[in-house]
């Protein structure tokens, strides 16, 4: 089955990119990255898929892209640590270089990525324990 309609992959390669670009301790403890966390522990990134994939296409031979969006939920002791790791979250999948190059490239195997962005919805979704919630769009080709 084709890249475009599995969001496997492109998942996997999020969660890679995260455990390769983010701190291995927040606050003097671990941080977990998960997907679809059953539990939640303190510091976390919770990785989840909200919608696609989608794919598109501008020609009649078949597909040329498509696009996941995913909800990364950063969980801290308190608001501003929830906020912090949330930061570290967006650098990792958006950052660029001063040249609009990836500061951490997201690697998708069968897939080349074309764009990654946030939705800029980000916020705090609640207390005890604080989570901050942000969206992102990932759009991607076949390799």
């Amino acid at each position: 089955m084709s890249v475009f309609y599995r969001p496997d992959p492109v998942i996997a390669g999020v969660e890679l990119l995260l455990a390769g670009a983010l701190p291995d301790k927040v606050g003097g403890r671990d941080l977990a990255i998960e997907v679809d966390a059953a539990q939640w522990t303190i510091p976390q990134v919770t990785i989840e898929q909200v919608g696609g994939p989608t794919p598109t296409s501008i020609h009649f031979g078949g597909h040329d892209w498509a696009v996941l969006t995913l909800q990364l939920s950063s969980i801290g002791a308190d608001r501003r640590q929830a906020r912090l790791i949330g930061d570290h979250v967006r650098e990792a999948i958006t950052g660029q270089d001063r040249h609009g190059r990836p500061l951490h490239p997201l690697t998708v195997p069968g897939a080349a990525v074309l764009e990654t962005r946030s939705q800029n919805d980000g916020h705090i979704a609640q207390d005890n324990p604080a989570k901050w919630v942000e969206t992102f769009e990932i759009r991607y080709q076949g390799a």
